[in-house]
């Protein structure tokens, strides 16, 4: 694992930007002043320091903070790729996992929220704490079953609850 020392003399981080430099000559390809990192598949910037590869928030982290952190890192504004020190804050599986947008295959098009097989007219919402599922009902319209799940994961997870 990298240090933060060694990290510093590699490369610089702009907080207000969220991109690294590097400071030096790497390769015949990478030049000092070189903005550094790649997008992966996942959408993280991914930075190949001495043949292993980082993800640019943790660099981020250790960059500013000295230590990687001890969790993980969550994007407050959900886009991967965006590692801007205020972006960025420390986070438990379970409020990382609430700081996600609405699926792409939810049939219902409301996080959390699915029709119930055998009715037409009924909806039920359920939310996710510390790795269980919880059943918050069954409800006469979707945007109801939404507002059980609103209340329930703002008093969960606060700050990371993502309703929207």
């Amino acid at each position: 694992m990298i240090t933060a020392e060694e990290l510093r003399c590699l490369l610089k981080y702009d907080p207000e930007t969220g991109f690294f430099y590097w400071l030096k000559d790497m390769s015949q390809r990478v030049k000092a002043g070189d903005k550094a990192g790649s997008k992966c598949d996942g959408g993280y910037v991914v930075i190949r320091i001495r043949a292993k590869n980082y993800k640019a928030h943790r660099l981020a982290w250790l960059w500013v903070h000295g230590v990687f952190p001890e969790f993980e890192i969550d994007h407050r504004n959900t886009q991967r790729s965006d590692n801007r020190l205020d972006n960025l804050r420390i986070a438990s599986n379970s409020q990382n996992s609430q700081n996600q947008r609405i699926r792409s295959d939810s049939k219902s098009g409301i996080k959390c929220v699915t029709k119930v097989t055998g009715y037409t007219d009924r909806w039920q919402s359920y939310i996710t704490v510390n790795g269980k599922r919880r059943y918050l009902g069954m409800f006469a319209t979707k945007e109801l079953a939404h507002q059980a799940y609103c209340k329930v994961a703002i008093a969960e997870f606060g700050e990371f609850a993502r309703v929207a």
